[in-house]
């Protein structure tokens, strides 16, 4: 485990929304209002540029399998996707915006919305489809338990779960909860994890 925590030399001093790393010698972070990448060797962060037709906003998250399938996400219906030598856009089925991004294998996934929500996966071919589930709310977390199936969380504590790629449903935790879920992990025994707070106040 870590025993110490270090400050490290960055590109810029931009906000960072999301991190993701193959190993500790390959790791992505994203941010900025208007959006940036950048990657770090296990030295040094450096910037990525942005593929042309980006939209200048906000790169909220990032997800990978392996050091060459790495999936970023983030304002105005932004999908990109590293393959190992280049970073491009990914054709995008909304305009919305998209807070978390979530990879396995093949199947990918992402969330978001702005009161209402959207959700939107690709399978094998790579190719994005909108399968938001009639009257979701915003959705801000997701994950994918490696089945098939998988969680969403986000505006006042709604949860979505997928029974299977297409098919996501309203699910109810019989709990209360009032406040934005914000991010969600299933852990190895299939436990749910969820968390979040006031994530829209200022």
């Amino acid at each position: 485990g870590a025993s110490s925590v270090t400050t490290m030399t960055t590109p810029g001093t931009g906000t960072v929304f999301g991190i993701w790393g193959s190993t500790p010698a390959d790791v992505w972070a994203v941010g900025g209002l208007t959006g940036f990448v950048w990657r770090f060797d296990g030295t040094t962060w450096t910037d990525v540029p942005l593929p042309a037709g980006h939209p200048g906003a906000a790169v909220f998250k990032v997800w990978g399998t392996a050091a060459d399938d790495v999936w970023l996400c983030g304002l105005a219906g932004t999908l990109m996707h590293w393959d190992g030598s280049a970073l491009s856009m990914v054709a995008s089925p909304s305009t919305r915006s998209f807070f978390t991004i979530h990879a396995d294998g093949d199947d990918v996934v992402a969330v978001g919305g702005a009161g209402s929500g959207v959700v939107v996966e690709a399978g094998a071919d790579g190719v994005f489809a909108d399968v938001t589930p009639d009257l979701a709310p915003q959705m801000n977390g997701v994950w994918l338990t490696g089945d098939g199936r998988g969680w969403a969380v986000g505006f006042q504590g709604e949860m979505l779960r997928r029974a299977a790629a297409g098919e996501w449903a309203s699910f109810d935790p019989g709990i209360a909860i009032r406040h934005d879920l914000h991010a969600v992990w299933v852990d190895p025994a299939g436990g749910l994890w969820a968390v979040g707070g006031e994530i829209l106040a200022e």
